[in-house]
């Protein structure tokens, strides 16, 4: 199909910016919250609402500092392996060859890990 040369330019332009974009994107290891999707909860709902009163907002304050008291009972591997993960944004693989243990050992100890601090926050029994 023919088109004319400052319609070429222009769909080129645009191809190169999309280009640019995934690159930098890389590059500064952005993560979409759609990326942070799980069975439980859809990555977007971590999106703080800025019209939010304090009222709504009270309960998932006081949820962070009991999960934060409750992290600190978890063993050292646990917090270190979620901290890694969930913090620091490493993946399960990265985490796996810095500690020279598979990728499936990370994954089941993560999940164990989660366990222990859902039990221990009263959301899960044994």
């Amino acid at each position: 199909m023919e088109v004319s040369p400052d319609d070429y330019k222009s769909f080129r332009k645009d191809i190169n910016r999309q280009k640019y974009l995934q690159k930098e994107s890389i590059r500064v290891d952005e993560v979409s919250y759609n990326a942070l999707d799980n069975d439980e909860m859809n990555g977007e709902e971590l999106i703080p609402d800025p019209s939010a009163t304090f009222d709504e907002t009270l309960p998932d304050k006081l949820l962070l500092e009991e999960m934060l008291v409750c992290f600190g009972q978890l063993g050292e591997d646990d917090r270190f392996i979620l901290t890694a993960l969930y913090t620091d944004g490493k993946s399960e693989r990265a985490l796996a060859k810095e500690m020279k243990i598979s990728q499936v050992a990370i994954h089941k100890r993560r999940h164990k890990a989660l366990k222990k601090l859902k039990h221990l926050m009263g959301f899960q029994k044994n």
